[in-house]
């Protein structure tokens, strides 16, 4: 099932609910790879959190994850991430943006969006390297 696979990302927000089913779902992969004797990385990749700060429920998931293996950065809440199903692909936009001056903060928030996809691409590479 996953022999062809060089590293599992389980997707989460800082739910209570989806939390708890990444946790069930990072149980189920490590039994299977434990039983199929396979040595794939697998990590928890923290999904919609909140650019700024934190609220209780979430900081206390935050914690409960953070035991776990986690994609180094978080994919943050951003407009740039929702839209893109109207708006098409996230380089396309910003390229469109930045050709246009009254687009600057758009630009910017596109910009912070592509910085997460770089370091999420960053943390792919590395650990696949590994």
């Amino acid at each position: 099932m996953f022999a062809s696979s060089n590293l599992l990302l389980i997707p989460t927000m800082l739910t209570p609910l989806d939390a708890d089913e990444a946790l069930a779902t990072f149980r189920y992969i490590i039994e299977l790879l434990i039983g199929e004797n396979l040595a794939i990385p697998a990590a928890i990749l923290r999904q919609r959190v909140p650019a700024n700060r934190l609220n209780s429920s979430e900081r206390l998931i935050s914690e409960m994850l953070s035991t776990l293996p986690l994609a180094d950065t978080p994919m943050h809440e951003r407009d740039a991430f929702a839209a893109m199903k109207d708006r098409g692909m996230l380089h396309l936009n910003l390229r469109n943006a930045a050709a246009n001056s009254s687009m600057r903060l758009t630009l910017r928030n596109l910009e912070a969006a592509m910085e997460d996809l770089r370091s999420l691409g960053k943390f792919v590479s590395s650990t696949v390297e590994h």
